[in-house]
């Protein structure tokens, strides 16, 4: 997602260790009330337990929960804690990234910086409504959500107009974060952004690539399949519990 040789800033959160899933917690993005809670290898379905021991952790710091995306079949445990869905993403694929990469225009995107992580944190708040804006730490976290990764920006005018995050597990690559300043939308940026990770996705041995959006962002939505993504029946959750 960022390139290897962006420098991080200090870790954020701490990791929940005694149920038999991982999972970690942090600040959610400019909300210091909300604890949001990533379950590590998101595939395991948590117990009811690893959820409870979670929360008996995490309710005396937050008085609000909330989850990272988590698959549809994996949500028992968290509703039977009274959990509530406060989110729904539409899961989509792309099956070539390789080929379709092949289409990418080199140049018209450049490397991350470190030090440019709060211009990029600019560009999500103006690209996304609350509570889902990503600040300098939430983008950097993505950068490391996969063993390899990359991220790139594209400038107008001398500003940072758009960037992506994409990252590779195995044969599997993420393109984790797009965001393009709504002013400088429907110029080709995001496609260009898009194509850019798809040729890295390839080139990194990707057999495919996903990539999540609100099954409501009809913009979003088009760009992907416009550019060879099609839709999985499985869908994504964001959960949220209030402290009783």
């Amino acid at each position: 997602m960022v390139s290897a040789s962006l420098r991080r800033p200090a870790a954020v959160g701490r990791v929940l260790r005694d149920g038999s899933i991982p999972a970690r917690v942090r600040c959610w993005p400019f909300d210091p009330s909300v604890g949001q809670l990533v379950v590590y290898r998101a595939r395991l379905a948590p117990t009811d337990q690893d959820v409870g021991t979670w929360l008996a952790q995490l309710d005396a710091s937050f008085p609000t929960v909330r989850t990272g995306a988590l698959p549809t079949a994996n949500t028992e445990p968290f509703l039977r804690a009274g959990f509530r869905e406060v989110q729904r993403l539409a899961l989509l694929e792309h099956r070539s990234p390789a080929s379709a990469g092949a289409a990418a225009q080199r140049g018209r995107t450049r490397r991350m910086r470190s030090s440019e992580l709060g211009g990029a944190e600019a560009v999500d708040r103006s690209a996304f409504d609350p509570p889902w804006q990503l600040d300098a730490a939430a983008i950097d976290d993505a950068c490391r959500a996969t063993t390899h990764h990359r991220a790139r920006l594209t400038h107008t005018d001398g500003v940072i107009s758009g960037y992506a995050v994409t990252g590779r597990d195995g044969v599997d690559g993420y393109l984790q974060r797009l965001a393009v300043r709504p002013e400088h939308q429907r110029r080709g940026m995001a496609t260009t952004l898009v194509l850019d990770a798809l040729r890295w996705a390839g080139r990194q041995g990707a057999h495919r690539v996903l990539v999540n959006t609100h099954v409501g962002n009809d913009r979003a939505l088009s760009l992907y399949r416009r550019l060879g993504f099609t839709d999985l029946d499985e869908q994504l959750v964001v959960l949220e519990r209030n402290r009783p």
